[in-house]
């Protein structure tokens, strides 16, 4: 261990900046494992203040690296000054570092005794603790979650939980890569709707269609009615049913939502519940007013759906839908359950740039399908740079 204080605080903040490179796109998994055993080592002997202090330099490592993306959505697509986005992140990393710094200060100062209990036992079930309480508090952040039960993961999944359900269906994911800075502006409306379009009209015998979010840049009322019909066309002559994202609004046009709609023989649309504090609704508005007035993101004050909405039904299957990040809370997709014999998450990942988050996400996703036991379809809108591309697999639902 090392001796000197001041190079253990060092080491913490370089243990933190490890734990990022376990999780997608580095996938250097034993990291998962060497970074927090260094927080926990750099932990032993400590009086409560320093642990707290080493905790809150893991977290600076941690978060800094790992969500290092919330800058690119803040100024590159946020229009925020990047001085003031810089500030922005800073605040938001140190606020996610008092996590591990709490951590770090309750270990040390309720659970004093040393040895093998307190490293392999104790301390693995706080940091589930607090990644569970972080995943919840203030709407949540579940980002960089490590789980650590891992022997009970190991045991379950030599079980098998679930069935295949039916016969396999023929799926198109349509992304229409389509540049945030111009998806708003009016005069590109029209050649959005047609290339996806376009996409599914030529798109290869399927079951099912997915668009990603917000794929039309129109409110749903306001969408031509022969557009719609063009799209039912499609669907009854190919028997093909959608699922697309698309921004809702209420008679009264006091309420926004961010939804998807389907378009099937049972019609239906799902409004989503968790939504992104400051990019789609402004938490303690009095409070973070001077920041909503400096990101001018465009649809930035949705309205919650319901928390218990219906399923949607498309191409045989009751179908649990997310939007965006909501596929990072499990216990938000595992609401549809036991119901849903199939997953779909639709996302606008061009907010993230070229930068971790995309690949975090995805890797997120992957982890939902897996708890779930049912395939997840995710349909986003970038991707590869060309005018549009459409993504064709083979699934079964479960």
């Amino acid at each position: 261990m090392l001796r000197q204080p001041v190079a253990a605080d060092a080491a913490a903040l370089a243990a933190g900046l490890l734990l990022p490179l376990a999780f997608s796109p580095f996938d250097l998994f034993p990291l998962a494992v060497v970074s927090p055993a260094l927080l926990f080592v750099l932990w032993t002997d400590v009086k409560p203040g320093r642990a707290a202090w080493r905790g809150f330099l893991y977290g600076l490592g941690m978060f800094g690296l790992g969500v290092s993306w919330v800058y690119v959505s803040m100024h590159l697509y946020g229009n925020m000054p990047a001085p003031l986005a810089v500030l922005a992140v800073l605040l938001f990393v140190a606020g996610l570092s008092l996590y591990p710094a709490l951590f770090g200060w309750v270990q040390a100062h309720f659970f004093a005794k040393r040895g093998i209990r307190h490293v392999l036992v104790l301390l693995p079930s706080l940091w589930v603790l607090f990644e569970w309480i972080r995943g919840w508090f203030l709407t949540g952040f579940p980002w960089l979650n490590l789980g650590v039960v891992w022997l009970l993961g190991w045991l379950a999944g030599k079980v098998e939980w679930v069935q295949p359900a039916g016969d396999p269906l023929q799926v198109t994911l349509i992304q229409g890569n389509v540049p945030l800075a111009s998806k708003w502006r009016p005069e590109n409306r029209v050649a959005i709707m047609n290339r996806y379009m376009v996409l599914s009209a030529e798109a290869p015998r399927s079951d099912l269609i997915v668009w990603p979010e917000s794929a039309l840049p129109v409110y749903l009322d306001e969408i031509d009615s022969g557009y719609l019909d063009g799209l039912r066309r499609i669907s009854q002559a190919a028997r093909v049913d959608f699922l697309f994202g698309v921004v809702e609004r209420d008679k009264d046009r006091q309420h926004y939502y961010n939804s998807v709609a389907s378009v099937s023989p049972q019609p239906g649309v799902y409004r989503k519940r968790h939504l992104v504090p400051f990019g789609e609704y402004p938490p303690l508005e009095p409070l973070f007013s001077w920041l909503m007035r400096n990101l001018q993101i465009p649809m930035s004050d949705f309205s919650a759906g319901l928390p218990d909405q219906p399923l949607l039904f498309a191409a045989g299957q009751e179908i649990g839908v997310s939007v965006c990040y909501e596929d990072a809370f499990g216990e938000e997709v595992i609401r549809a359950l036991p119901s849903a014999t199939l997953l779909v998450n639709v996302s606008e990942d061009a907010w993230f740039g070229d930068s971790l988050a995309p690949h975090q996400r995805i890797q997120m996703a992957r982890m939902r399908a897996i708890e779930a036991g049912r395939p997840l379809l995710r349909a986003a809108n970038t991707g590869p740079p060309t005018p549009g591309r459409r993504w064709r697999s083979t699934i079964t639902a479960a």
